[in-house]
């Protein structure tokens, strides 16, 4: 959970890889980048009652759209196989890892 100001600013910079059964959610957040990442990411905007309003594919040194009613993103391994569509609800599940 990136949720400070530090954790938002550094997010996964600087990492070789986002295991997949792991994700990065950025809190508040409408718009992001993959300025100094090294791999691609699948970026999931989604609103203060958790609907999901876009998913995006980011590969690194990249800006994502501005969306204007995103409360927070979250960050998934290209990799990962997901289903993920716009209208759909999304609920998270904390698991902190260092």
């Amino acid at each position: 959970m990136a949720d400070t100001f530090v954790k938002r600013f550094f997010g996964l910079m600087n990492r070789h890889k986002l295991p997949d059964d792991t994700v990065m959610v950025i809190k508040p957040c409408k718009q992001i980048h993959t300025f100094f990442m090294r791999f691609e990411i699948t970026a999931v905007f989604v609103d203060s009652k958790n609907i999901v309003l876009q998913v995006i594919k980011l590969k690194p040194w990249q800006i994502s759209p501005y969306v204007r009613d995103a409360s927070m993103v979250i960050e998934l391994p290209a990799s990962k196989d997901n289903k993920l569509s716009c209208g759909d609800i999304i609920m998270l599940s904390e698991r902190r890892i260092n």
